[in-house]
């Protein structure tokens, strides 16, 4: 499912999220974008986060992280 919190860091909710929840795979498009999150049986914890290309453009591409790492990764500005 893609959901969006208003008026909340989608990068910190994921971060909850990690924490608190089981899940299979989870997908980060920054700060102020829907999250992608799907559940099944496997659980594998899979966090990616999708970062923009060259400046100026708005192709993103993916960075899978386990979940360990994506608590201390710093997200680019943009």
């Amino acid at each position: 499912m893609d959901f969006l919190v208003e008026d909340e860091d989608m990068v910190e909710v994921a971060r909850w999220i990690a924490s608190h929840l089981p899940f299979d795979r989870m997908y980060v498009y920054g700060p102020a974008r829907p999250l992608h999150l799907s559940h099944g049986p496997d659980a594998c914890r899979q966090v990616t986060v999708m970062l923009p290309g060259p400046s100026g453009s708005e192709r993103l591409y993916p960075k899978t992280l386990t979940t360990e790492a994506f608590f201390s990764y710093v997200w680019p500005e943009r």
